[in-house]
């Protein structure tokens, strides 16, 4: 065991190797590099709905807008998650494949995995088809591909995050070819430490990156709604990120879902709402759960986007955030609000305004 004089003597050996490493010219920053909090599905009940559609897809009218012929073909949907089981039968055909659809920083499987199940039941919800007979998925035409943030023990860590942040930037390397996705999906969030940091403002440069990129990025709000205010976790509760809360079958705000304002900038915290309770899709293995949270109500939007980006590939992402909250169903006594932000999302009248 160190004695207290030696513990010294390595700080301010560590600390002045840091200054050093901080001086230098290729350097722009020395920072810690803190766990990343591992996601968990929350369970859920089943809820009895239409026979061909989950009651999630039904309530943000996904189908109508399958009728117009519009399912998010030709769409690359980013999932920065836990992993995905491609070997699903609702995920498989939609894996886009190739050496630039997975990615893996902690060099643990050269193709798409999933030891925890949470990835795989976002990307069904985004674009699942219907391999049990019931639609799952908002954009089933929509091609995936997937980067985890967790190893196989369930460990990640913020510079493995930044890594996964990079690879979306462009998956092969090559500057001169088009693979970045369109959206990405973040269902996951800082919010091991909420409760000790205000706002974390270690994602920006990621974040501000991907929207010059064109990347849209859309995170979930955070599932600490039992604190009434200023509940939602970091990158979420930046103001460049799309950030989305939960609701239930009534469109009532799921009791976890965090609440506004961001408490980044005090604006409107979340931007939208969407359903996150009782929500069936894929899991690892082959088969299908129940979940909740907000992780869930996230991939809605995103779907949705995915829609709106087949009806007209040259919208912007100013555009789409502001057809998104501009045709949001409103829901509480103010709009918006820090409960349910511009309102549940309404994927039929999203496309209808951006179709050209």
């Amino acid at each position: 065991m160190l004695s207290n004089c030696c513990l010294s003597n390595l700080y301010r050996l560590l600390l002045n190797l840091s200054k050093k490493i901080a001086s230098r010219n290729d350097v722009d920053i020395v920072s810690e590099n803190p766990p990343i909090s591992p996601p968990f599905l929350l369970s859920s009940l089943p809820l009895q709905s239409d026979p061909l559609y989950t009651w999630n897809i039904k309530r943000i009218k996904a189908p109508e807008v399958w009728d117009r012929g519009y399912d998010g073909s030709g769409v690359v949907v980013g999932i920065f998650d836990t992993g995905v089981d491609y070997t699903h039968p609702d995920l498989v055909e939609k894996y886009r494949g190739g050496t630039n659809s997975w990615f893996d920083p902690f060099g643990e499987h050269d193709q798409p995995y999933d030891s925890n199940g949470h990835g795989t039941h976002i990307t069904g919800i985004i674009l699942g088809g219907n391999a049990i007979g019931k639609h799952i998925g908002v954009a089933p035409g929509a091609k995936w591909i997937a980067a985890r943030d967790q190893n196989d023990a369930g460990e990640g860590a913020e510079s493995d995050a930044h890594k996964v942040f990079q690879w979306f930037m462009d998956p092969d390397g090559d500057p001169e070819t088009d693979d970045a996705p369109d959206v990405v999906n973040n269902s996951w969030g800082n919010t091991l430490f909420h409760i000790f940091v205000w706002c974390m403002p270690d994602y920006y440069d990621d974040i501000r990156a991907w929207r010059m990129a064109g990347i849209i990025p859309v995170f979930a709000a955070g599932n600490l709604g039992m604190f009434p205010f200023f509940s939602g976790s970091s990158p979420a509760t930046y103001p460049e990120t799309i950030s989305v809360g939960a609701t239930n079958f009534l469109d009532v705000v799921w009791p976890g879902s965090s609440r506004g304002p961001s408490n980044c900038d005090l604006s409107i915290f979340p931007d939208l709402t969407a359903p996150g309770l009782s929500i069936l899709s894929s899991y690892r293995d082959g088969i299908y759960a129940y979940s909740a949270g907000t992780s869930m109500a996230c991939p809605h939007v995103v779907g949705t986007i995915a829609l709106m980006l087949d009806a007209n590939p040259n919208l912007t992402i100013e555009q789409i955030e502001t057809i998104l909250k501009e045709t949001a169903k409103p829901l509480g006594l103010f709009h918006p609000n820090n409960t349910y932000g511009w309102g549940l999302v309404d994927a039929f009248e999203a496309v209808s305004v951006a179709i050209p």
